[in-house]
């Protein structure tokens, strides 16, 4: 007998739901309401301080890992190492950010 080919199901790419129609217009109520107030444009401007959005590198690692079965090895082990170096640099910068805080006396 032959062998036969063995077919791995690709996970599904998951969306985040939207959320009840009801939901959105009690939120757009809410902002509207929230901007009846503001007449000047004080609020809106560029974000120039710390990135507001937090990556999970220890999520984005175990993912990578669940799903190196469908990834070639090379691939795998070259983004794991640019998550790791990634993860590393902050963990850097925290600690030198905790040293600025010290005075240092000759």
């Amino acid at each position: 007998m032959g062998r036969k080919a063995v077919v791995q199901k690709v996970p599904e790419k998951v969306f985040p739901k939207e959320p009840p129609p009801e939901t959105v217009d009690e939120l757009d109520e809410l902002e509207a309401d929230a901007d009846a107030g503001d007449s000047d444009d004080t609020l809106i401007g560029d974000n120039i301080g710390e990135p507001s959005v937090e990556i999970n590198v220890e999520g984005l690692i175990a993912e990578l890992e669940a799903e190196s079965r469908f990834v070639s090895k090379p691939d795998m082990i070259s983004a794991r190492r640019k998550l790791e170096d990634f993860l590393e640099r902050r963990r850097v910068a925290r600690e030198i950010e905790d040293f600025d805080d010290f005075k240092v006396v000759d």
